[in-house]
C-alpha cells in the first residue's frame, strides 16, 4: 500500500540497527475509501451502499438518531452471507467498528483506561460516544460497566453512552440503552 501511494512515511525511527517507518494515510479522502473498501469486502456490499452506509451512520451519530443509527447498522450486517458471517462477537465487532471508520469520524476500538477496556469510542465534532457490547449480558450491564470502569473520565467532551446488545444466531443488535 505504501508503494502505490495509499499510505506515507509519517516517521521513521532507529532501533538498534533497524529502521522503523510509521505509516499514515497521506489524507481524509484516502482514509475514507480504504475504510469503504474494507466495509465492502466485510459485509459484502457494492460499493455505493458502502458509502450510502458510512454516510446514513455519519448522519445519525449527529443528530445522534439512535434508532437511524441501529437500523443502518442491522441492514448491514443481515447483507452479510449466511457462510461468511462467524458467530463471534469478534466479527460483528469488527464490522461495527469499519463502519463506523467509514463515518469519517475518529473511532477507535479496545480503548485502554486505568480500570478497563471500552470496545468502541467515536469522537464526532459534537459527542464523544462509548459503545460497550454484550452478546450474553444485557444492556444495562454494559452501561453499569461503563460507570463501573469509568470510561468516560478524562473525556471533556459531551458524552454519549450507549449499551449494545449483539444477538449473534439472529444477526442483529437486538437491543440497545442510552445512559
Amino acid at each position: 500500500m505504501f508503494q502505490t501511494g495509499y499510505l506515507t512515511i509519517s516517521q521513521k525511527t532507529t532501533v538498534g540497527e533497524q529502521l522503523i517507518y510509521q505509516l499514515k494515510y497521506p489524507n481524509e479522502e484516502v482514509r475514507r475509501a480504504f475504510s469503504s473498501s474494507l466495509l465492502q469486502e466485510y459485509a459484502n456490499l457494492v460499493p455505493s451502499s458502502a458509502t450510502q452506509i458510512g454516510l446514513e451512520l455519519q448522519r445519525a451519530l449527529v443528530k445522534l438518531d439512535w434508532d437511524t443509527f441501529f437500523a443502518a447498522i442491522n441492514r448491514t450486517l443481515a447483507a452479510v452471507p449466511y457462510e461468511i458471517f462467524p458467530r463471534q462477537e469478534i466479527f460483528v465487532h469488527s464490522l461495527v467498528h469499519i463502519m463506523l471508520l467509514s463515518t469519517g469520524f475518529r473511532t477507535q476500538s479496545q480503548v485502554q483506561t486505568s480500570l478497563g477496556r471500552m470496545d468502541t469510542l467515536v469522537e464526532t465534532p459534537t459527542h464523544s460516544i462509548i459503545l460497550e457490547y454484550k452478546i450474553s449480558g444485557t444492556v444495562e450491564e454494559a452501561l453499569k460497566q461503563i460507570e463501573t470502569a469509568r470510561y468516560a473520565s478524562g473525556i471533556s467532551r459531551p458524552i454519549v453512552k450507549l449499551g449494545v446488545r449483539f444477538d449473534l444466531e439472529q444477526k442483529q443488535i437486538s437491543s440497545w440503552a442510552v445512559g
